[in-house]
């Protein structure tokens, strides 16, 4: 019956130090992944400078350096609600341009601004009318529709919850507002996946130890 108890601790050990170090190299690999996810997310894998690259952009798969002339196209403002920013509650400010000389439309994230104190106020937003746009073009992120729109009007301005379907890109500035807005970015960076990683790496080293000491105690 002992030497039954032996080999059963061993059948049930061996195969969870397995699975912690499967687990450990997995979490590695995650890790690296969301590294050249979030370089893409921030680099851009192309540079966008004319109306046609702009139209071919595929935002499903990858993101896009943009460096475009762009015209204010009216003067409406969206603001984007409950954007937070170094704790503070604030908007991202939407506006739609035109590609210069063209008539095609472009949504622009120009920035963020904080809220005022007073909800039924908007704060004010120097809106540039006509600037060479620099900035990153992605597919909007889901992050933006995770509600409904409740659409709330003053005048030309327009405070949103979440943004409609049919804004299915945006261009993030980099040289809209004083204060840009914060570009889509996965949950977990990179920093995450590798502390997981070395807590199964940790967790496979203590069971491994625990089982030769097991096995010296127990077999010799």
């Amino acid at each position: 019956m002992k030497l039954k108890k032996k080999w059963w601790f061993l059948v049930v050990a061996v195969p969870i130090i397995v699975l912690c170090v499967n687990a450990g190299f997995w979490q590695l690999e995650r890790g690296s992944q969301k590294q050249q996810l979030m370089l893409r997310l921030t680099e851009g894998s192309e540079i966008i400078v004319n109306a046609s690259d702009y139209v071919s952009a595929n935002v499903n798969q990858s993101t896009y350096r943009v460096n475009l002339p762009v015209v204010r196209r009216d003067n409406k403002i969206i603001y984007l609600d409950n954007r937070i920013q170094a704790r503070i509650a604030g908007y991202d400010i939407l506006v739609q341009y035109l590609l210069e000389k063209t008539d095609l439309a472009v949504w622009v994230n120009l920035g963020w601004v904080p809220a005022g104190s007073r909800r039924s106020v908007l704060p004010n937003v120097d809106v540039p009318s006509k600037f060479d746009l620099r900035g990153l073009l992605v597919k909007t992120p889901e992050s933006f529709r995770m509600t409904e729109m409740q659409e709330e009007k003053f005048d030309s301005f327009i405070r949103v919850q979440a943004l409609s379907s049919a804004i299915d890109r945006l261009v993030f500035a980099e040289n809209g507002l004083k204060t840009s807005a914060i570009s889509p970015m996965p949950r977990l960076g990179p920093e995450n996946h590798y502390g997981y990683s070395i807590q199964w790496f940790l967790l496979a080293i203590i069971l491994t130890g625990l089982t030769v000491y097991v096995v010296r105690r127990e077999f010799t």
